[in-house]
């Protein structure tokens, strides 16, 4: 059965280039383009299995609704995207962090790693 993986990020070329190299690689996708939408998302459909989340958009950053996210999902996966990784994030709930622009391959692995069984 395919993995499900909710992308959150407020700039469209991101969750598009994410979108179709998520799904070559055989996970089922849905896209939000706010920290909003993704809670929603997350509150109504209940089998998202991973969330890759941006850090930075307008409103609602994406570190301040990890928490909410686990909350509303026990035991979902979350990786943070940023454009810096420093102290500022050592206090913040997730799985991995990875620095944009990202290494799809490096996020496949990551992906894999957290979502498969050891």
């Amino acid at each position: 059965m395919a993995k499900n993986i909710l992308i959150v990020d407020d700039e469209q070329h991101i969750r598009h280039l994410l979108d179709i190299f998520l799904k070559k690689n055989g996970f089922e996708v849905a896209l939000a383009s706010s920290a909003e939408e993704g809670l929603d998302i997350i509150s109504v459909y209940k089998n998202v299995d991973l969330v890759i989340l941006d850090n930075r958009m307008p409103g609602i950053q994406g570190a301040d609704i990890v928490d909410r996210l686990r909350n509303a999902k026990p035991g979902l996966r979350v990786i943070l995207l940023t454009g810096s990784i420093g102290t500022v994030h050592a206090d913040i709930n997730v799985d991995a962090y990875m620095r944009k622009p990202v290494d799809l391959n490096k996020l496949l692995e990551t992906i894999n790693q957290l979502l498969l069984p050891a």
